[in-house]
């Protein structure tokens, strides 16, 4: 099995302006950061990050129940009490770099893995910055204390959580060439 390291080592790093085609390539599709692996804890200080910067549109398990109200600020951790699950998150702010996300959260006894998607046809080009986008990957890679992160197309590459897998093209050992 390669590492994620020697994998990197042997990908292209793009520059900047790239990185930022490839960011705001309105064809469509989403773009998919991708953190693992994750605690529980800091699963929670990512929410509560979130949180802080954009509104819950909605947010639900998998049997699509409605879990808005545990979002209180009080009631974070009522939203992990079985041994594994997933959930499904759409969150909206008028300020933010990003004003439209959807957060995919799922766990099992191996940890907890989070995807954040963004469609780029909701992102404002004029006002965007790979550096700004650089700055917010990296605030909640801190707060959920992530040992790996990846930015890719979505469903260039069916396999999940593969940092080395088709159309993932910034890495937090593939950064952008400034």
């Amino acid at each position: 099995m390669c590492s994620s390291f020697a994998l990197a080592r042997h990908r292209p790093v793009y520059p900047e302006a790239t990185i930022r085609d490839y960011l705001l390539d309105a064809d469509g599709s989403s773009r998919d950061i991708t953190f693992t692996p994750v605690s529980q804890e800091r699963m929670i200080a990512f929410l509560e990050l979130l949180y802080s910067s954009h509104h819950p549109d909605s947010f639900r398990d998998s049997e699509s129940e409605d879990m808005l109200g545990l979002l209180d600020g009080s009631e974070w951790s009522q939203v992990f009490t079985s041994d594994s699950g997933c959930l499904h998150g759409c969150w909206s702010s008028a300020a933010a770099l990003l004003p439209k996300l959807q957060t995919f959260i799922d766990w099992d006894a191996g940890g907890y893995c989070l995807e954040v998607s963004y469609f780029p046809r909701d992102v404002d080009s004029a006002s965007f910055s790979v550096r700004g986008f650089r700055r917010l990957v990296e605030d909640w890679r801190a707060a959920l204390g992530a040992s790996e992160y990846f930015v890719r197309y979505e469903n260039a590459s069916w396999e999940l959580y593969d940092s080395a897998g088709l159309g993932v093209f910034y890495t937090h050992l593939r950064q952008p060439l400034t």
